[in-house]
């Protein structure tokens, strides 16, 4: 895989009291230029009940987000917001941006499994209250990714979880689509993406684009729990593609990605040529790793 050099770094967050871990950034871009990244604040050192030194389920992790106004080259500190603190903890913060400049964020509990959403019409200066979302078909779930606008006005927003058991780690870890159809007032009608009954593969951080002809492209990574041959429970993780031509509804069979993933969050984006992109973290060699597409998904170019 060939490097990219001609980058320029630039740090968005850093607490400067070293008191909160920053985590799980999604940025987006208003309609005036200004971007705003969410990203989940996790306490440093960690609560005692956090296991080890990094715990998704810690009870005062929160979400928060923080503003440029110069195209990234700054992120001014007096720009972050909380926006989500709760009872038992923050897993992730999502942000999207659907037409009207409405800013949503859901905020996901992962002790609970219940997902809060809170809304912006001025990009993001002020919130409503916070309301929940109805996971149906999940009884429990968690947020990974932004949200998708259909040309109707329609909102998907995905969504992993539990089927049958109020955790977001249940007898069938699915991923599915939740439909809003009032600019993220309510939501519900739910659709499944994909889901082992088995329950030995747990899909993971669905991740949506569009194209112009009504194909929507979800791409989700999973988990296979396995047992190696001295007894030890293990996980494989692998990268999945599935495709739907109604408005998410129905989903096709997954198609196996070439790309080897370590389980860190991958996200995939239509660019204006309609190539498609993929982006994945490496766990096991510390990096930031892409592959493209030209068409649609169906092969890929990962050197």
């Amino acid at each position: 895989m060939v490097p990219v050099n001609d980058l320029q770094h630039v740090t968005v967050y850093r607490d400067p009291e070293s008191k909160w871990n920053a985590a799980f950034p999604e940025i987006v871009c208003l309609s005036t230029g200004d971007l705003v990244t969410a990203f989940r604040q996790a306490p440093y050192p960690p609560t005692e009940t956090a296991s080890g030194s990094h715990a998704h389920g810690d009870v005062r992790a929160r979400g928060a987000i923080i503003r440029s106004t110069d195209g990234g080259q700054t992120w001014p500190l007096n720009t972050v917001r909380v926006l989500a603190e709760r009872e038992q903890g923050v897993e992730q913060m999502s942000v999207s941006v659907v037409s009207g400049d409405l800013l949503l964020s859901p905020a996901a509990s992962m002790a609970s499994g219940e997902v809060m959403v809170r809304r912006s019409s001025d990009g993001g200066d002020t919130w409503d209250d916070a309301t929940v979302m109805d996971l149906s078909p999940l009884s429990g779930a968690a947020v990974h990714a932004p949200m998708l606008e259909l040309p109707d006005g329609t909102i998907l927003s995905p969504h992993c979880g539990s089927v049958g058991k109020r955790a977001v780690y249940g007898p069938q870890h699915a991923q599915t689509v939740i439909r809003s159809q009032n600019r993220g007032q309510t939501w519900g009608n739910g659709s499944i993406i994909a889901v082992d009954p088995s329950r030995a593969r747990l899909y993971h951080q669905t991740s949506l684009v569009r194209y112009p002809d009504g194909e929507i492209i979800g791409a989700m990574h999973s988990k296979e729990r396995s047992k190696s041959s001295d007894g030890q429970e293990v996980t494989f993780p692998r990268l999945w593609l599935s495709r739907s031509w109604d408005d998410g509804y129905t989903w096709s069979s997954l198609e196996e990605l070439p790309m080897p993933i370590s389980g860190a969050a991958h996200h995939i984006l239509r660019l204006r040529d309609d190539r498609l992109v993929c982006t994945w973290g490496n766990r096991f060699d510390p990096s930031i790793r892409v592959a493209v597409s030209d068409d649609r998904g169906y092969s890929w170019d990962t050197t």
